[in-house]
């Protein structure tokens, strides 16, 4: 092995050892550690809830639907996440449009 690239290697060896040991220190980064954490409970919490909303109101929902009930209301209560899915999914394409500068037909072709 050449000499010079032996003594870059036991320098940057030297270096490691070297290195302070670096403990985080009580006060403001203690701080901003315990609000990214609840930041992060925060948005679990509603990625959560938002899941759990139809749930919630389709009670509601089926007494508006269907006042006089059906014989298959259950199988059709059932179909409504699946419905609200693929209506997202189909219109997201044109969400994004509106909400973007990009044109319709550059943002459909990708």
């Amino acid at each position: 092995m050449p000499r010079k690239l032996e003594n870059a290697e036991s320098k940057a060896h030297e270096a490691i050892a070297r290195k302070p040991s670096i403990s985080p220190q009580p006060g403001a980064s203690e701080q901003s550690r315990w609000f990214v954490v609840a930041l992060l409970l925060a948005i679990n919490l509603l990625n959560y809830v938002d899941r759990y909303v139809l749930a919630a109101v389709e009670p509601h929902i089926r007494q508006d639907l269907f006042p006089d009930g059906a014989t298959n209301i259950n199988a059709l209560m059932g179909f409504l996440p699946t419905a609200f899915l693929l209506s997202y999914m189909i219109t997201r394409r044109f969400r994004l449009a509106v909400g973007s500068d990009e044109s319709l037909w550059i943002i459909a072709a990708e």
